[in-house]
């Protein structure tokens, strides 16, 4: 899901996500990405997610939104608030995500 970008102190994990047909699993999957690493010990990674396909750019922004408007109380509110979905697309279709030079190629979880 990640490719990683090498900083001798810390890595940085970019992710681009496809959501399924499962919604609401996916969402907390990818929320999970988004918690503050140092909750389980990892002080020398972080995720970005940097791309988001779906079936239509519609549902691909609210899959976004719905990740950006984590109540501050949720642990995954500490990723948009550090930058973790800075400068994240929205793409209509998974084409557009792998056609996208820029992104991460993701991995398709089944």
């Amino acid at each position: 899901m990640g490719n990683y970008l090498h900083r001798p102190d810390r890595h940085e994990i970019f992710n681009g996500t496809l959501p399924s047909l499962r919604p609401t699993h996916d969402l907390t999957e990818t929320q999970d990405l988004l918690v503050d690493p140092s909750t389980r010990d990892a002080n020398d990674v972080s995720h970005k997610i940097t791309a988001i396909g779906s079936r239509s750019t519609t549902s691909a922004q609210k899959f976004l939104d719905d990740l950006k408007s984590s109540p501050s109380s949720d642990p995954a509110s500490w990723g948009p608030e550090h930058g973790g979905l800075e400068g994240c697309k929205a793409y209509g279709s998974y084409e557009e995500v792998y056609a996208d030079p820029v992104c991460p190629r993701p991995r398709m979880r089944v």
